[in-house]
């Protein structure tokens, strides 16, 4: 009954922002609004953003208050399709870069906008079949002690070699991965294939893996972590895990579950890219990590 009555208001706001117009729900928390002529790009982006500010504004049901928000893409009929299935999709291309820009965003759909779309959707399919097939595999980097020059770990790296275009860059996988659900499916196969490995290394040498975000978010992470490691009969004191700031900000609570959960198994936590996110101190005396990973962006410059 809730979720009726915000959205009928919320349709209603809308309305009051595109006078003249034509408010229609697509299903879910989706609108689309077809709007009168308009003047130029400046006017239509004054409309959005009052539409985005007005349904900013608290909405009451009962005794409760609910704090919603809005991101608009914009296609122009005629410049940007000749139908209204094309101004529409673009629009709707419009609104996914939106998002990606922020909550509360305005955009306007540019011809690129549709190759990225493409892209991302290549990506996301060939992905979907790499995790099927085991080609996303793990790098190792060594661990130096600088003091005396001996590896003493390898961090295992998630790779993704496509047969047609080569070795495609984690910094452009990882993050469609994380968007559209196989990080955890990439996690698991990356720690099982490494601890596989590092269970034949020197018993002195210890394996390092990342966590993403989405990742930490389970609440079953760490018994999943453990069972692998069960599994491939790597030691979990061989084993050392690392989390960047971020991640904690995300869901402190369940963070700090894992965490603790890990290590009362003898596994070792890692704070990663320390410096660069939004973490605390309180958050290093609440998690009590073993080891801190400065950002390069510090250390760039020691001679």
């Amino acid at each position: 009954a809730a979720g009726d009555k915000v959205l009928v208001d919320y349709a209603g706001r809308i309305g009051k922002h595109f006078p003249g117009g034509i408010v229609a729900r697509f299903g879910g928390d989706e609108f689309a609004v077809i709007s009168p002529p308009l003047a130029n790009d400046g006017e239509a982006a004054g409309y959005a953003r009052a539409c985005i500010a007005g349904v900013s504004e608290p909405f009451r049901f009962n005794d409760a208050v609910l704090h919603l928000g809005a991101s608009v893409g914009v296609a122009m009929l005629g410049r940007d399709g000749d139908t209204i299935g094309e101004v529409m999709r673009r629009a709707d291309i419009a609104l996914y870069k939106a998002k990606q820009s922020g909550r509360h965003q305005v955009a306007f759909f540019e011809r690129e906008m549709e190759s990225d779309v493409h892209a991302r959707s290549w990506m996301e399919a060939e992905l979907h079949k790499a995790v099927r097939d085991g080609d996303i595999i793990p790098f190792f980097q060594p661990i130096v002690d600088l003091s005396t020059r001996a590896v003493i770990g390898y961090e295992a790296l998630a790779r993704w070699r496509h047969a047609e275009r080569g070795m495609i860059s984690p910094a452009d996988f990882i993050p469609v991965a994380e968007s559209c659900g196989l990080m955890t499916q990439i996690g698991e196969h990356i720690l099982r294939k490494a601890s596989l490995a590092a269970a034949s290394w020197p018993p002195h040498v210890k394996l390092s893996i990342n966590l993403s975000p989405v990742q930490l978010r389970e609440k079953t992470l760490g018994l999943r972590i453990i069972g692998i490691l069960g599994e491939t009969g790597l030691p979990p004191h061989r084993l050392e895990v690392e989390i960047t700031e971020n991640a904690l900000v995300t869901d402190l609570e369940t963070a700090r579950g894992t965490i603790e959960q890990l290590r009362a198994a003898g596994i070792a936590i890692a704070l990663d890219d320390f410096g660069t996110g939004r973490s605390t101190l309180q958050h290093l005396r609440t998690c009590k990590f073993d080891r801190l990973k400065i950002d390069r962006s510090f250390v760039a410059a020691m001679k």
